[in-house]
């Protein structure tokens, strides 16, 4: 997503009445809860990993242990996929970094391609908040 989209985004989300913006943030924080909840939960019955987070079709989204991410390695290796090869070694990487924390790692799929995210509960907050300032700014 391209800078000025994001800021669009913000300001169809974020920029309207008070009520509007309580609603969107609540909605937004709702869902990436949502997210990390389903991570927890795959972790604790699945072992380490990472939630495939699909995001133009959510029930196709899927968590994926190290050991599937490593074998997908192997493949996209055999396949010469460089890309998908490196991108996956970057995920098991920080899945294998942060396996002393609870932080879920959330591997967001859309038209554009993937981005893997450590999604800090607060973090994400402050963000949303600093999206609902930036675009009370702008009206």
């Amino acid at each position: 997503m391209s800078n000025n989209q994001s800021k669009q985004l913000s300001k169809d989300l974020f920029g309207g009445s008070e009520v509007k913006t309580r609603i969107a943030k609540n909605a937004v924080q709702m869902i990436i809860g949502d997210i990390a909840t389903l991570y927890k939960e795959f972790r604790s019955a699945q072992g380490l990993g990472a939630l495939f987070f699909n995001t133009e079709a959510p029930l196709n989204s899927l968590y994926m242990t190290t050991k599937e991410i490593y074998n997908d390695i192997i493949l996209a290796e055999e396949l010469l996929d460089t890309d998908t090869k490196e991108f996956l070694q970057k995920i098991l990487n920080l899945i294998e970094k942060n396996e002393d924390n609870e932080l879920p790692i959330v591997v967001m799929l859309d038209q554009t391609g993937m981005s893997v995210h450590l999604l800090d509960l607060d973090l994400v907050k402050e963000h949303i908040e600093k999206q609902i300032e930036d675009a009370r700014n702008e009206n």
